[in-house]
């Protein structure tokens, strides 16, 4: 079950992260759109507190390896959907922080980013097959 964990959240992580790179102001755009629905934070938290749960649960790894993020993400989808659900005004304050700012570095920042976590996503999968 582990290595079904860290191969599902490897390649979700690399196809997301490389749209994420590829299409920054869509992806700003979808969340500036959420981020006008006073319920965002529960929609956010339905989707991410299951697959961060199961991931901790599956794939709670800790050890001087590549995958280790896979367990670093688990667990911050899953507080991230408990903070949501039980403080529903932090995801206001986080979101509106860091979508306000569309300055060129910041995009390139978060392309950047993306990227890495898409290449580490690769590497992983990579090892994985090997």
């Amino acid at each position: 079950m582990m290595l079904l964990v860290r191969e599902l959240m490897a390649a979700t992580f690399l196809v997301v992260g490389l749209s994420h790179t590829a299409h920054p102001r869509l992806w700003r755009q979808l969340f500036l759109d959420l981020g006008r629905m006073p319920y965002a934070p529960f929609i956010i938290a339905i989707v991410t507190f299951p697959i961060g749960l199961v991931t901790i649960l599956c794939h709670n790894v800790w050890a001087v390896h590549p995958s280790t993020m896979i367990t670093i993400f688990g667990w911050g989808m899953t507080l991230k959907s408990v903070v949501y659900v039980l403080f529903p005004s932090a995801f206001e304050k986080t979101a509106r922080k860091s979508i306000n700012d569309t300055s060129a570095a910041q995009i390139r920042v978060f392309q950047v980013s993306t990227l890495a976590i898409s290449a580490v996503s690769g590497w992983i999968l990579v090892d994985g097959w090997v």
